[in-house]
């Protein structure tokens, strides 16, 4: 098989267009050894996209919640040089593990956290936290960044990327912000134990207004929370006191009805209540130093993330939280796997028990070490993201598991990761290439076309098209397949355009014009556009269109002249209809038997039937004059043609 290479027209290459780093591309430490994983998906259309592929495992399909999985995988934490390659950034993808929209190119390939919809001012927007420039980014449903906000501490600095969240109708946004402090040597023996001077980071809380981002509360940890409640003690705390020893390690913020804030401590192992009045600890949940609340069942918790808020009644409040129950230092699992868990708090009683739990799907042993989070969905299902290799999975509301997936690739993984109903439909046009391949003889035309986060794409029509663009020949139709889909016709199509088309018939989108290089053909990466030639594969067809035309045209013009010249013969002989100069059949050229006729009728009467004869002939004379054709009267074409012409297939 011969396969020559393809290019599009008007798109510009991928490595020329600003934030896309092909596969090929190498960072400036070197090339990435990840390119050809198998475990990442590849697309013609859009080579520039390394999306990782899944593996689902769905065990009640019917019992799954509606929605799109929102995600930001991520290889190391700290990826300022070391781009992704396509694989790094914001990321949604079908129920079925089918990527639906990919970030990588919009965010240059840099790590993403929190990645979700959220309620802004009481606008849904995609929003996130962009590690890379210490912002957080609002985005409407076509992909378009529409704001850049500083997440960080009131001074200006201490970005900290666990936390953009917003309460109060979307009107107030949460963040978690670092600073650093230096404890005297009486401080830190107190503490810790150790005799010398410790610096320390300190996590606060701060809030800000949605509408003109203006700061309206602040926390800070060190002046709240000891450093003995700290368990991140490690046998190298004079290394840790040198640097910034993170001794709380605040990883998520929420807000109650009162105004009062839920803070969580990963390094203590404990979850606050901060009181909005004065910046107090209303209570403590969990805790090496010990819980303010009685543990029903005695249970436990440790190096747990996204705390919530989940609502309250006449007796309990509730919060959700994930029991990571083991971290990546030295402490031993407080749980033999982790676990989401929705408790309930008597907060009149000071009385904790567990409400509902639902347990990481390889059970004993399945330890979320880093992060992860929980979600409940709106049929009551609870989506639960377990981090490593983006393990993320779907329980009922009684625990049954759903449905599993995992990264095929194990080097991923991801902060947290959300399950969203959604309506994506970009700004840009759909993307597509071309190529020619010659098997057993015969000329074949693939174009493989994707849509960048369009979610309501049902169908893709290709047309073979001029130059120009018009008109437009349907030669493929088919369903969308993933996120790439394969149009085909049999034949060298040199121009080519795809149309999106909804469920109901609708076109969403088209793309522009595509030019499919031939056989043995290279094509200039600045390719203008030609004039009609011997090249373009639909010249005869335009030279025939023309050529009939004029032909046609002439001898119209001839026909209407010597009409004219008949029917207003004056002296030089009776006047004759048309139906006598066109038809031999039913209405006849006077002749013989019109003479005979004039012998015994008189000249009179034959006049009178001429003239009567003409009124009918002229109302036929008009309709042929205006070329009117037959309804139903077909042209020899099976295809469906657009822009106005005919259009056949040669």
């Amino acid at each position: 098989m011969r396969t020559t290479t393809f290019h599009n027209l008007l798109l510009l290459p991928a490595v020329l267009r600003p934030g896309i780093f092909l596969a090929s591309a190498t960072p400036k430490n070197g090339p990435k050894v990840h390119d050809d994983d198998n475990g990442l998906f590849s697309f013609r259309s859009r080579p520039d996209l390394r999306a990782p592929k899944w593996e689902v495992e769905v065990y009640d399909q019917a019992a799954l919640a509606p929605g799109y999985w929102f995600f930001g995988p991520y290889e190391t934490l700290n990826m300022d040089d070391s781009l992704g390659n396509g694989w790094i950034g914001p990321h949604i993808y079908a129920q079925d593990g089918s990527l639906v929209w990919s970030g990588a190119a919009l965010f240059d390939n840099g790590n993403i956290e929190d990645f979700r919809l959220s309620n802004v001012d009481g606008v849904e927007m995609m929003t996130l936290m962009d590690q890379r420039h210490s912002k957080g980014v609002f985005m409407d449903k076509h992909f378009q960044v529409k704001d850049r906000k500083m997440a960080n501490g009131p001074s200006g600095g201490g970005f900290n990327s666990h936390e953009f969240h917003f309460v109060e109708n979307g009107t107030r946004a949460l963040v978690v912000y670092g600073e650093g402090r230096s404890f005297s040597k009486e401080e830190a023996k107190k503490a810790l134990g150790f005799g010398e001077t410790c610096k320390v980071a300190c996590d606060g809380i701060h809030e800000r207004e949605v509408k003109g981002w203006k700061s309206t509360w602040e926390w800070n940890s060190c002046d709240h929370i000891g450093l003995e409640q700290s368990s991140y003690k490690v046998d190298y705390l004079n290394n840790q006191c040198s640097g910034k020893w993170d001794y709380i390690h605040a990883n998520s913020i929420d807000k109650t009805p009162e105004g009062d804030y839920l803070y969580s401590g990963r390094h203590t192992n404990s979850i606050y209540k901060i009181s909005h009045a004065n910046g107090t600890v209303l209570w403590r949940l969990g805790g090496t130093s010990g819980s303010n609340f009685t543990h029903r069942d005695d249970f436990t918790f440790s190096r747990q993330h996204d705390v919530r808020y989940r609502g309250a009644n006449a007796t309990h409040t509730f919060i959700s939280f994930l029991d990571n129950a083991k971290g990546l230092d030295a402490n031993e699992p407080t749980h033999p796997f982790s676990r989401g868990l929705l408790i309930a708090l008597d907060e009149k009683n000071m009385q904790a028990e567990i409400a509902a739990h639902y347990d990481h799907p390889d059970g004993e042993g399945g330890l979320a070490f880093r992060r992860g989070n929980y979600q409940p969905l709106d049929n009551g299902n609870v989506f639960m993201c377990w981090s490593e290799r983006a393990l993320q999975s779907e329980h009922t509301k009684e625990g049954k598991m759903l449905m599993q997936a995992r990264l095929r690739v194990d080097w991923l993984g991801t902060y947290r990761a959300y399950k969203f109903e959604f309506e994506g439909t970009p700004a840009d046009p759909p993307d597509a290439v071309g190529e020619v391949v010659e098997e057993d003889g015969r000329v074949k035309t693939n174009v493989f076309v994707s849509w960048n986060g369009a979610t309501e794409v049902n169908s893709y029509k290709l047309f073979r098209t001029r130059a120009s663009g018009h008109p437009l020949m349907l030669v493929d139709s088919q369903t969308k397949q993933g996120f790439e889909t394969t149009l085909s016709y049999e034949g060298y199509a040199k121009y080519a355009v795809v149309k999106a088309l909804h469920a109901n018939g609708t076109v969403l989108g088209q793309t522009k014009l595509i030019r499919i290089a031939g056989l043995n053909e290279t094509i200039p990466e600045e390719d203008p556009q030609p004039p009609v030639s011997m090249e373009d594969p639909y010249w005869y067809s335009d030279i025939g269109f023309f050529l009939g035309a004029g032909a046609l045209f002439a001898i119209c013009a001839a026909a209407v002249v010597l009409i004219t010249r008949r029917l207003r013969r004056g002296a030089g002989g009776p006047r004759r209809s048309l139906l006598d100069l066109l038809s031999r059949g039913r209405y006849q050229r006077l002749g013989e038997g019109d003479r005979e006729l004039q012998d015994r009728e008189g000249k009179e009467s034959l006049m009178g039937r001429t003239r009567r004869r003409g009124s009918d002939d002229d109302v036929f004379a008009e309709r042929f004059s205006l070329g009117e054709e037959s309804e139903g009267e077909g042209r020899g074409s099976d295809v469906e043609v657009e822009g106005g012409e005919e259009f056949r297939r040669r």
